[in-house]
């Protein structure tokens, strides 16, 4: 089999990423709108109306599970990224590592919280109660352990957000110098400032609905894969390496 060449890996690599985190986003919006139908009413029981919500939820959890497939497959794909784009830096450039290491970390934390909603959430959820005169106990502890896993999932998502923003703001001037237009640098430092938006408005989001879900679907599904895609369609035409000219001035 042939080698792929830098700007084919780029481009196979950001086209996974694009498409992990817009079918994501798509799906998360689908659930969070309640799109598949709507979730069952309170009735003021806690047992009826915690059955009623597990029920609801493990009849649909092919779309949770699905949504968490695929920002995996987004993370996991960023992680690649950032083992390429050091080129963009050049050799002996203390940035190349940082790089690589900020968006592997982002990829790995991202990956690992997709993991853990989609491990726990069918075991919280499931239809299948211990026959020992205890469901609501059962009910209870299993309503606090899940939100334990989410308030977990929430700052790991919040690590890798802040993990992806630091490696794109390190190769915004080296990309730059590499070839990529400015317009793309600002793009970054855009996107930067968007992932510290959405994580400050998901720390708090009980108060922030619905502008959290919105910060995340534009970051998730529009600024971020801009900014991929245009590093991949302007990948043939970039310097690597050592091969750097400052373009900041009349690019």
């Amino acid at each position: 089999m042939d080698r792929w060449a830098w700007p084919t890996t780029v481009k196979v690599i950001v086209a996974l990423m694009v498409a992990g985190m817009v079918a994501g986003s798509v799906l998360f919006l689908v659930q969070v709108y309640e799109l598949t139908g709507p979730f069952p009413a309170e009735t003021g029981v806690f047992v009826d109306d915690i059955s009623a919500g597990n029920e609801y939820i493990s009849a649909r959890y092919g779309l949770d599970f699905a949504q968490g497939v695929l920002y995996a497959l987004g993370f996991a794909s960023l992680a690649l990224l950032g083992q390429l784009l050091p080129r963009l830096v050049g050799s002996g450039d203390s940035r190349g590592p940082m790089l690589r290491g900020t968006l592997m970390l982002a990829g790995v934390l991202g990956v690992v919280a997709q993991l853990l909603i989609i491990g726990a959430e069918p075991v919280a959820t499931s239809t299948q109660y211990c026959d020992c005169g205890l469901l609501q106990e059962e009910l209870m502890s299993r309503l606090m352990a899940f939100n334990i896993v989410q308030g977990i999932v929430n700052w790991v998502s919040n690590g890798a957000i802040i993990a992806a923003a630091v490696g794109i703001l390190i190769v915004a001037r080296p990309g730059v110098r590499a070839g990529m237009p400015v317009g793309w640098a600002y793009l970054g430092y855009l996107t930067a400032l968007a992932s510290v938006v959405v994580v400050v408005l998901w720390s708090f989001s009980q108060d922030t609905f619905p502008f959290n879900l919105w910060s995340l679907v534009v970051l998730a599904a529009i600024l971020l894969p801009a900014w991929a895609i245009w590093l991949a369609v302007r990948s043939d035409d970039l310097r690597l390496g050592d091969q750097e000219v400052d373009l900041l001035q009349g690019s």
